[in-house]
């Protein structure tokens, strides 16, 4: 072998090795993909999903679907390949980190703040649910199912809100805008979630 074939053998592995490591060099993104689709008027373990306590209710065989996802996990990183697989999945994501985790974030704390809006939604199912029972009542008929008010259930260890909110408070109003209902805290939030947002809140 001659030098020149030497020189283009170690070209090559060169060009190889650079290839792999840019390929493989984590990037800031995050990735989320479908997962299992869950049906709020199934049974899991025995229990319904929605439970309504007090008024009568009858068994359904239709159907509440809220679909599920898949998201890279705070402390998780996806590199180049990856985020191009997952860009050209049609049914897939790819968003900037900085869009969906703070820079504080923990594991712990996401995973508090995801089961606290699981509760969330569980809880508005239940009061979707309620409301159709007094529409179906009428007027008149008994005192009202729903009796709506905005608390904390739960504050994000290390979250912005952590030492200034506690569970059970009332949220009164949030930034300029009053707050009675759930609905109302989760749209006031999510129009001014930029980073770096200072929203007061009212308890």
């Amino acid at each position: 072998m001659n030098k020149y074939a030497t020189t283009a053998a170690v070209a090559l592995v060169g060009l190889v090795a650079l290839v792999l490591t840019v390929a493989l060099w984590p990037i800031d993104v995050v990735t989320r993909t479908p997962a299992t689709v869950v049906n709020l008027t199934a049974s899991t373990a025995s229990r319904p999903v929605i439970n309504l306590t007090g008024p009568v209710s009858y068994d359904s065989a239709g159907q509440m679907l809220l679909p599920g996802m898949a998201q890279t996990p705070v402390e998780g990183r996806v590199t180049l390949v990856e985020a191009i697989f997952h860009d050209l999945h049609p049914n897939d994501e790819v968003l900037l980190r900085s869009d969906v985790y703070q820079p504080t974030d923990t594991a712990a704390g996401v995973a508090q703040r995801q089961q606290a809006e699981l509760v969330q939604m569980e809880t508005a199912a239940t009061v979707a649910a309620l409301r159709q029972l007094e529409d179906d009542r009428g007027p008149g008929y008994g005192p009202a199912l729903v009796q709506e008010y905005a608390l904390v259930e739960s504050v994000s260890t290390g979250g912005p809100a952590d030492g200034k909110l506690a569970v059970g408070d009332r949220l009164l109003r949030i930034g300029d805008q009053p707050v009675t209902t759930v609905a109302q805290a989760i749209e006031t939030v999510r129009t001014n979630n930029s980073v770096g947002t200072n929203l007061p809140v009212t308890v």
